[in-house]
Parts: C-alpha cells; structure tokens; sequence
C-alpha cells in the first residue's frame, strides 16, 4: 500500500510543479524575455492576452521616455529664439506679403532670371550625369555582403591616412559607394533575396511578406520611414530581440519606405549634409558599425555625412534580420491594422498628417528653470535672459495630432524661423577667419534684449558665448573631428563626394520672402551661380551684416560649389507622442501610433537638438525596455 500511495504523491507534485512551471513561463512571456521554445505557433489564450499586455508596457515606457526629455528639448529652445529672426506672421499672411514683394521689386525679377541663366547650362551637364548614374547597373551582391563590407571599412579606414595613397579610394570611396551604386542589398526589399545573381521579383507578394513576418505569436512592430531615426529605432529593437545573454525575444520589425523608384526599389540616400552627433547614442547599434564610427572620428563624436550613415544603418538592420518592404505604406493600411500585437512608429518626418500649430489663441508660460535643463540652459543664464525680457516662452495647444508644446514670444505669438543653408564649401584656413570674424562682429544678433544691451556677449572676448547665444551666423566643419592623421589629409584636399562642412544663417522676414523667390523651397544653387555683388547692394538681402557676407563669399572662388538654399522651421514637440485615434482611418483593433523623430518634436538645426536629440531618445528609450525586461526577468 506505500508504494501505491507514494507514487500518487510523486505524480501529484511532479504536476503541481509543472503547472507553476507553467504560470512562470508566461510571466516572463510577458516582459518578452522567454525561451524559444515557449513561442511555439499553438499559443493558448493566455499567452496571446500577454502579448496586448507587452503592447500597453512598449507603449508606456516610450510614453515615459518622451516625458522625462520634455525639459531638455523646451529648454534648447531658448538659446535659437534668442539669436535668430523670427517671423511672427501666419502662413496665409507671409504668402500675400511674398507675392506683393514680387509684383513691387523688378530687380528681384532681373536677379531671379541672372540666376537662372547661370545655372541653366550646369543643369543639363549635372542631368547628363544623372542619366548616366540612373543607367548604372545593379550589383547582384548577397546578404552576406554586408559583414564583409562593414569588416572591408574598419580595416581600410584604420591604414594611417598620412602614410598611404590610397586611403581615399579604399576608405572614403568605398564608402561612397555603398550610397551610390545600386545594390541588391540596400536598394531592393525583402522580397527580393540577394544571393549574388540576377533576379526578377519573387513569388512573395508584399502581403505575404507582411503575414510571413509579423506572426499572431510575436510582437510586431512597424516602423514608416527608412530614415536615420526609422534606422536607429529598428537598430534598438533589434538589439532586444537578439539578447546580450542569447536569450531570444520575439519582436519581429517591418520597416516600410515610400521613397521608391517603383515598387520593392529604394530611391539612393541623397541628403549629403554633415551630422553633429554623440558617438554615445549608438550604444544600440551593430558593434561592427559603431566600430567603423569610433575607428574613423576622435572619441566622442559622429560627422560623416547622413546619407552615409543612412545607408550603413540600413546594412546592419538587414545583417540582422529587420524586414523592409519599399512601397507606399498607404497601400497597406487596412492590411497592418488587422496584424495582432501590433506597435506602429511615424518615422515620417511629419508627413502623415498636417502640422497645425498656432491656429487660435493658446496659454502660455515663461520657460521654468530646471536642473533637468542645466545642460541647456545654465540657472544663471535663465536669470539674464529673464532680466532682459528675452525669456522663451512656452504654449500649448490642443491640435488633432495631440497636445502641441511650441515656444512664442511674450505677447503669445509664435513664429517661424527662415535660414540660408550653405552646404559643402572649401575655404582655406585665411577664408574661414574671416567667415569667423564676420560672424562674431557685423552678424551679431539684435534680435533680443540679451544680445542688443550693454553686456551683449558679441562682439566681445567671449566667442563661444556669442556664437551660442547672438550669431546671425553657424559655420560647421566636420574635418576638426576626424582622426588626427586623417584631419591632416583633410587640410590638403577634401575626398572626392566626402561633405565635410556647413553654413547656416538666419533671415529676416524681409531676407526670406525674397530669397524665397531667389531661390524657390526645395530647389538648391551652386554659390558660383548667385550674382553676390548685386546681392550685396539689394535693399533687403545687405541688411544685418549680409552685405558684407556676400562680397567676402565673392572673393573666394574655392568656395562656388556650395549649395545653397533656403529653408524655414518651426520648433515644436507633442507632450504625448501616442497619436489620438491610432494607426489606421478605422481603427478597430486599437492599433497605437507612437511619434518618433521629426513626426515628434523640432528643434535647432544649428545646435544639433533635431536629429541629435532625436537620437538621444530612441537610445534612452530602447535602454530602459532593456533595464525592465532584465530585471522582469530575474525576478
């Protein structure tokens, strides 16, 4: 009789214990750290209720994360609204003022027809090669390219640039090549698999990739918008989903671009401006490219040009595993919305729904000191520009995208800030002197009372306060950044297509509505293209010191391959970045659409608190879902 009864008791615990078993796999289901066996595809009901609970925890920490930065980009803002124009006028006003300059200035209609003809003969010759970069054949390279590529730059970009010829064509070169040249590998969608021959599109349809990949069993996330931030955003999941521990997570990442040649085939990355960025944000990407970026700059900063870095940033995602699928994210609305477990990020710039901002009378608050500010905004400098009336102040504003933070001034008005964008200019260390001094004497801003009264920073002995707080002028070079063997090579000779430096300035309302005409929003010039002496004598683009700036840009013919072009902004940021409504016009399942990005906030492009602070986030973001799911996970 023992036995028997023994070996019902033994049966008995073994079950209990399997049970609680059991009742510990789903917790740790439910912070997405868990084993791979435990996401097998006949998943009981409990788990799949786990996974909206994973769903609500993503969306919470990021809701978390954007809060605690809220401080840090508001208090930015300061520093721009003290130094830069700024245009108080509406949208709808600016534009009947643009058009009455234009029917009232005939010498602006002279300057726009000089301009014209100038570039006329350049256009074609840049056309023919155009034509001939769109004919360029597609390398059928293979996925597992992409390590070999990323190992083939560590390796050249290390050789000592001073000592070998031909560092630029094995480092810089190459590295222009992979945003250049057509590749199955940064250029073709997941649909296709780059295995080192031709192809033609493949049996899987974009619907097929969508339901292959994001299972009723994982947790799913779309991102829209290939850009450096979609990047980075899936670059941190990414490094969630494949553990430091190899404990494997099952978050699947779609990533979907609308900039196509045509369906499945990305547009190149063209952006060639310079980035101002912390090597420490890119704690979250693949070691081999953080490698490559440590290897190439001095400790702490990243400035190659973006569209490098985007496209190095779309290798590494696809080394490892995110799925992309290049189409108009439009087309699959109503398909994603019915996908299971589902997070979506706008990576979009914005370009999801209008910016409504301003549009009826807001409250508004004087920006409060915080010590969460103190990198931005010193306690001390909050008391001076309070003391002098030039304090930012903040609105808020609810909008149909959500609860809108901007600042205005202190009447309430908020406003639009115009700037001249130089990009990609040679000058010799003489030159950039004079472009120095210009900018810390006659481009010295009167805007506020901080920068027009009797202790104004400019011009003084301090140049780093004045060109912080009351430069009209930025002047940005990459070069001093760079490895010192490579910085001494930079000196002699910029490689060929390496964007190295960066001008921006700030226009007043007048400057803006004329340039605008100039030089029509979304086109650029050559430098060498722009009558400067007539520039210098017009009424409205000499003032503020610009006079001076056009005849010294006149003498240095080094300079003429500048692009130039005129742009405006508004610095804003939602509170919440969960979009009212969600994703989809129907949103039945409850899809949420997080902010990420430009589709979130703006900041100042002269002092990196756009796409730095961008970055900053998402890190901060992916970190702290780290952090949980360690510790989640060890309880």
């Amino acid at each position: 009789m023992v036995l028997p009864i023994l070996c019902i008791a033994q049966a008995v615990i073994s079950l209990i214990l399997w049970m609680n078993m059991s009742s510990v796999d789903s917790m740790i289901a439910l912070r997405l750290r868990s084993n791979a066996s435990t996401f097998s595809h006949g998943m009981n009901a409990e788990y799949t209720n786990s996974l909206h609970h994973q769903v609500d925890f993503v969306v919470q920490t990021y809701r978390e994360t954007v809060e605690s930065l809220i401080q840090q980009q508001t208090s930015s803002w300061s520093r721009h609204y003290t130094s830069l124009e700024r245009d108080e006028r509406t949208d709808e006003e600016r534009k009947i003022q643009i058009q009455q300059k234009q029917q009232s200035s005939p010498d602006l209609t002279l300057l726009h027809q000089k301009i014209l003809a100038r570039s006329k003969h350049r256009e074609a010759d840049n056309l023919i090669v155009d034509q001939k970069e769109a004919k360029e054949e597609m390398i059928w390279d293979r996925g597992e390219d992409i390590a070999l590529y990323l190992d083939r730059l560590i390796r050249n970009c290390s050789i000592d640039a001073s000592t070998t010829t031909s560092f630029d064509r094995d480092c810089w070169d190459f590295l222009r090549s992979l945003v250049t040249q057509p590749r199955c590998t940064t250029r073709l969608d997941s649909r296709f698999t780059c295995q080192g021959k031709e192809l033609i599109y493949t049996t899987m349809s974009a619907q097929e990739l969508i339901h292959s990949h994001l299972e009723s069993n994982t947790l799913n996330v779309v991102i829209l918008g290939a850009g450096p931030m979609g990047l980075h955003l899936a670059h941190g999941l990414a490094s969630i989903a494949l553990s430091r521990d190899g404990v494997e997570r099952h978050i699947r990442v779609l990533v979907l671009e609308n900039r196509i040649e045509e369906p499945g085939h990305k547009k190149p990355y063209s952006r060639n401006w310079i980035t101002d960025l912390h090597s420490e944000y890119f704690e979250i990407v693949d070691p081999l490219l953080r490698n490559f970026l440590e290897i190439i700059h001095y400790t702490g900063k990243v400035r190659i040009p973006i569209a490098s870095l985007e496209t190095l940033l779309l290798l590494s995602a696809r080394n490892h595993g995110i799925q992309f699928l290049y189409e108009d994210d439009r087309n699959y609305e109503q398909l994603l919305a019915n996908i299971p477990n589902l997070i979506v990020f706008d990576a979009t710039g914005h370009r999801l729904d209008p910016l409504e901002i301003g549009k009826k009378d807001a409250p508004f608050h004087p920006l409060e000191w915080s010590t969460l500010g103190e990198h931005y905004l010193a306690k001390t400098r909050h008391e001076s520009l309070r003391e002098t009336d030039s304090l930012v102040h903040i609105a808020e504003e609810e909008t149909k995208g959500g609860r809108l933070l901007y600042p205005v001034t202190s009447f309430g008005r908020h406003y639009q800030a115009h700037m001249l964008k130089m990009n990609d200019f040679h000058y010799t260390q003489e030159h950039f002197a004079s472009i120095r001094d210009q900018r810390f004497t006659s481009m010295a801003s009167t805007v506020t009372g901080y920068c027009r009264g009797p202790n104004a920073p400019c011009p003084t002995l301090d140049p780093t306060t004045c060109r912080l707080w009351c430069s009209r002028l930025f002047v940005w070079s990459a070069a001093d950044f760079y490895r010192e063997d490579i910085a001494q090579e930079l000196e002699k000779r910029n490689p060929k297509n390496l964007v190295l430096t960066a001008l921006f300035a700030s226009l007043s309302s007048d400057q803006a509505d004329a340039l605008s005409y100039l030089l029509p929003r979304g086109s650029s010039f050559l430098l060498q293209d722009l009558p400067l002496m007539h520039l210098a004598d017009h009424i409205d683009l000499a003032r503020n010191g610009w006079g001076d700036v056009w005849r010294l840009l006149a003498t240095m013919p080094e300079m003429g391959r500048a692009r130039v072009s005129v742009f405006s902004y508004r610095p804003y940021m939602y509170k919440d970045p969960l979009v009212p409504g969600g994703w989809g016009k129907n949103n039945k399942n409850h899809v949420p659409l997080l902010r990420v990005g430009d589709s979130l906030a703006s900041g100042d492009p002269n002092l990196s608190t756009g796409l730095g602070f961008h970055i900053q986030l998402v890190q901060e973001f992916i970190l702290r879902l780290e952090e949980v799911f360690i510790v989640e996970t060890e309880k």
